[in-house]
């Protein structure tokens, strides 16, 4: 099986020897297309929100660029 995937959904994948990657190509996506955390104004200061934000947060940082 052959699959396109951004490398940081398959960072873990690839250090742990599940996936393999075949050749040292990869595709810079532009700023436009990153993602962004959106919530409604009304939960910014729930609990649940700012936890799952720092996580995500940490996690982005733990995927190389």
């Amino acid at each position: 099986a052959v699959a396109l995937a951004d490398f940081a959904m398959v960072a873990n994948d690839l250090s742990q020897g599940r996936l393999v990657r075949p050749f040292e190509l990869g595709i810079r996506v532009a700023p436009e297309f990153a993602y962004f955390l959106v919530y409604p104004e009304a939960v910014k200061d729930d609990a649940r929100v700012a936890a799952f934000r720092e996580w995500l947060i940490e996690e982005a940082a733990k995927t190389p660029t």
